[in-house]
């Protein structure tokens, strides 16, 4: 039987929570863990790893003794985003290791591994070699019912560059929303508030930074996810709300104009093209009027449990259940 190992991270932000349910699911025979320090999203959770045979980097980079430890037990070795090291795919190919990297591809910096995995559809032209494999998803991490009717929307903030998931247009289009309903906006680092007095939405800013356990960040009533990216490939809060049986709001722009569960509406002119790590990236003007009707729409009982159910036919496609013997396959562990 191949051994696996796992570059991961232990932290609270996307990354660390990526690799968090792959290692409890995947159960590599060994991991090491990097502690970022200051550069991390929050202090690192070790817990995470009982029972695996893992090691921890303090630092930016494993050291030579780091990842000769790693290397020398294991058959194939996996990461997301970055080896932190450039000398691990070289030092596992003369060791005899095949390597596999998921990358996301406005980070991907030519990076290299036996192996390249995508996530999604978005941008694939640009990794013609990678093999399209999603993160899967956590379902007994969430609490599934059909959400209907729709009567609490969230928002979720993200730090990424550009306004990446869209918390100004979403602002903008709560202000056009004629229809009384209640939105929460999660993890703005500081409290927002509407500028229309007029409006009929009741709205709450919650700063959170980024919770010990990311399943907990949903109020426990929410019903529809507003999301209006302006760009970017996964998107792990779509995924998770999805399991919840929460539909989400968003531009049709690639990849998720393809995602059963999602609500789409238009964007406004030509996109803005931005050099990010990865290449230049066009930047979308989600429009929104167009937000404000998505979102009118799910007045509709019927409409809201839907889309509900669809969501939620997507995320359990979408599950560890499904996709871990996947993984083993696509990893050469199968025995």
């Amino acid at each position: 039987m191949k051994r696996l190992g796992v570059v991961a991270r232990a932290d609270n932000g996307g990354l660390g929570n990526l690799l968090w349910e792959f290692c409890r699911h995947m159960q590599p025979d060994r991991v090491l863990i990097m502690d970022l320090g200051e550069y991390g999203r929050s202090d690192v959770h070790l817990d995470r790893f009982d029972g695996l045979d893992y090691r921890v980097v303090r630092g930016l980079a494993p050291g030579r003794d780091d990842r000769a430890w790693l290397l020398d037990g294991c058959d194939v070795l996996y990461s997301a985003e970055t080896w932190y090291a450039d000398e691990i795919p070289y030092e596992a190919k003369e060791r005899g290791v095949r390597t596999v990297l998921h990358v996301m591809p406005e980070l991907h910096t030519g990076r290299i591994a036996d192996e390249l995995w995508t996530p999604t559809t978005w941008r694939r032209e640009f990794l013609p070699t990678a093999r399209l494999v999603p993160v899967p998803i956590a379902l007994d991490r969430f609490e599934f019912r059909p959400r209907s009717p729709a009567r609490h929307f969230v928002h979720v903030w993200a730090p990424a560059m550009m306004d990446r998931n869209g918390t100004s247009p979403t602002l903008a289009a709560l202000e056009l929303v004629r229809t009384p309903m209640r939105c929460t906006i999660i993890g703005a680092q500081q409290r927002l508030h509407l500028e229309n007095p007029a409006s009929p939405v009741t709205m709450k800013s919650e700063p959170c930074g980024y919770p010990d356990n990311y399943f907990d960040i949903w109020p426990e009533d929410a019903d529809v996810l507003i999301l209006p990216r302006r760009y970017a490939g996964l998107s792990m809060p779509v995924q998770e709300a999805a399991a919840r049986g929460m539909a989400a709001i968003m531009p049709m722009i690639d990849p998720q104009s393809g995602w059963p569960g999602v609500a789409g509406f238009g964007t406004r002119g030509r996109p803005q093209r931005v050099q990010m790590a990865g290449g230049i990236v066009d930047v979308f003007d989600p429009d929104p009027s167009l937000l404000a009707g998505a979102i009118e729409a799910f007045a509709s009982e019927d409409y809201a449990r839907e889309m509900s159910l669809r969501a939620r036919g997507w995320a359990e496609g979408l599950s560890w259940d499904v996709w871990a013997p996947r993984y083993r396959g696509l990893l050469g562990l199968s025995s």
